[in-house]
């Protein structure tokens, strides 16, 4: 798999899970026993299963049984088209220094003293480097850009922490495209809210992996003054809604 396979599979996983939550959002809004709408099963024959959903219960089954699978798909692709990224910019810095140091030797040999050649080989074999400095100076640059780029890269993957209040959870669960792991969150949102601080609001201590949004430390703790400060979703986004949409 390279860069363009690993990004083709990340945005098939992502339309997988948002049309699993948009037909999770109008099953659940179903009557018990209410018919689902045509629509629906459409969704399911895109999604290349062959499962025919007749009514509220038996749609609801299906979607509890597919959810961890298109989650775990969804966080699989992410890691991988993660790891295609940093590969494909690991290989073009290998080029970019290839090409620096092959035309720091060929200015090199130029400038060295040598027996003059008859004039037809020097027009077919010697290559004009008149523009050789302005060609060595744009690959420093870009080799400068790749280690910053491979950099960013490399610190996606490290573990983040952050405090967020219910809202900031509360939003995140509310946005299908955010990257975060839900059924971890909504686990942690009920037992913060399972939790009594007064006059104190409960908010969590989050760690969390930035590429797949899996968390792996949730502390519940009280903080002052939260009631009355607005909702600050990007102190707490476990990996920004851009990446879903990479």
């Amino acid at each position: 798999m390279d860069l363009y396979d690993a990004a083709l599979a990340l945005q098939r996983a992502q339309d997988h899970y948002l049309c699993w939550r948009e037909m999770h959002d109008a099953v659940t809004a179903l009557p018990s026993g209410g018919a689902v709408p045509p629509w629906v099963n459409e969704t399911v024959a895109s999604m290349h299963t062959d499962a025919e959903l007749r009514d509220r219960d038996q749609a609801a089954l299906w979607l509890a049984a597919s959810e961890s699978r298109i989650r775990l798909g969804l966080r699989d692709a992410r890691v991988e088209h993660w790891y295609q990224q940093g590969k494909a910019l690991r290989y073009a810095l290998i080029l970019c220094r290839n090409r620096l140091e092959g035309l720091a030797r060929q200015v090199a040999g130029s400038a060295a003293p040598t027996d003059p050649a008859p004039e037809s080989h020097d027009a077919a074999q010697t290559p004009d480097l008149a523009d050789a400095p302005a060609a060595l100076e744009l690959l420093r640059e870009q080799v400068g850009v790749l280690g910053v780029e491979i950099a960013a890269w490399e610190s996606r993957r490290r573990p983040v922490e952050r405090v967020c209040s219910l809202r900031d959870l509360q939003a995140i669960l509310a946005d299908p495209r955010h990257p975060a792991d839900k059924q971890q969150l909504e686990s942690v949102v009920a037992r913060a809210t399972s939790v009594s601080l007064p006059p104190s609001l409960p908010c969590v201590q989050l760690r969390w992996d930035a590429v797949s949004g899996q968390i792996d430390r949730a502390d519940v703790v009280a903080a002052e003054g939260l009631e009355d400060a607005p909702p600050t979703n990007d102190s707490c986004a476990l990996g920004s809604s851009d990446n879903i949409a990479a």
